[in-house]
């Protein structure tokens, strides 16, 4: 969980995006060692304007997180 807080400065702020998707985004936030990737997934009923939940999934492993079929 300490790690998980550490991440939350680096994300960039929210801004909306041009185009509404429901497809999983790959998104990195800082550069260097600091930086890290994330994938993000928004509601097909997303405006930006609304507020939202947040489910947040952490994996372990040795893998990249993705869609492993």
């Amino acid at each position: 969980m300490d790690d998980f807080i550490k991440i939350i400065p680096l994300l960039p702020p929210a801004e909306p995006e041009t185009k509404i998707s429901d497809d999983v985004m790959q998104r990195k936030a800082g550069s260097g060692r600091n930086g890290v990737s994330y994938l993000l997934q928004l509601p097909p009923e997303y405006r930006p304007s609304r507020n939202y939940p947040v489910l947040f999934v952490l994996h372990q492993g040795r893998r990249s997180a993705g869609r492993h079929d």
